[in-house]
C-alpha cells in the first residue's frame, strides 16, 4: 500500500477515513494503530492541478488493483496497468484491464497473423484473418466481466481496506469530473 505524504503532496486538504475509525477515537484512547490497521488515506491540496489530479488517480488505481489482486485467487481475472500509444498517435494511453482480456487478445492476434501468414488467399480475402473489435472482444468476454463485477462487489463488502481505497477513488474521479465547475 503507497501512502501519500504531505511532503510528496503539500498542505493537507481533504483526508478518507472510515466513520467506524473515528468513531472508535471518539470512544476510547488507544494505542497507536500499525501500518496494516490504520485507514487508507490520501492528501490532497487545494491547488491541485488536472494533471496532478490524474496521477493521484493512477496512483490510487494501483493500490486499488493491487490489494483486488491479493485477495483474489484466479489469476486470470487479476488487473494489470500498462501503457501503450495508439495506432497513429504519439500520445500514450494509461489502460487497466484484467489477465483474461489481455491473453483473449492475444490469442486473437496470434490466429489473425497465422491465418494470414498461411498463404492461403481465400483466408485472406475471406475476411477470417481480420482482428476483432473491442466490442466483439468485450461482448465474447461479457461472462469474465460479470464475474469480475461480482468478486470487486464481494471484496467490497468483506475487506475493509479495499472498500476504503475504492471510496477514495471514486471521490477523485467525481472532483476530476467536476473540476472547475465549483468556482
Amino acid at each position: 500500500m503507497k501512502l501519500i505524504n504531505s511532503k510528496q503532496i503539500g498542505y493537507l486538504a481533504l483526508v478518507f477515513t472510515l466513520p467506524i475509525a473515528a468513531q472508535q477515537e471518539l470512544e476510547e484512547p488507544q494505542e497507536p494503530q500499525t501500518e496494516l490497521e490504520r485507514p487508507y488515506e490520501i492528501v490532497v491540496t487545494p491547488t491541485l492541478s488536472r494533471a496532478g489530479l490524474r496521477d493521484l488517480i493512477s496512483n490510487v488505481e494501483e493500490d486499488f488493483y493491487e490489494k483486488f489482486n491479493e485477495l483474489n485467487t484466479d489469476d486470470s481475472y487479476d488487473i494489470v496497468c500498462y501503457k501503450y500509444n495508439p495506432t497513429m498517435s504519439h500520445i500514450s494511453r494509461r489502460v487497466c484491464e484484467p489477465t483474461f482480456m489481455l491473453k483473449y487478445r492475444g490469442d486473437n492476434a496470434s490466429q489473425a497473423t497465422f491465418l494470414l501468414g498461411s498463404g492461403s488467399v481465400s483466408t485472406r480475402s475471406s475476411g477470417l484473418a481480420s482482428l476483432k473489435t473491442e466490442q466483439q472482444l468485450f461482448s465474447e468476454n461479457k461472462k469474465n466481466y460479470e464475474r469480475l463485477q461480482e468478486l470487486m462487489e464481494e471484496f467490497t463488502q468483506t475487506d475493509t481496506e479495499f472498500r476504503q481505497i475504492g471510496e477514495v477513488l471514486g471521490e477523485l474521479k467525481y472532483r476530476l469530473e467536476t473540476y472547475g465547475l465549483d468556482k
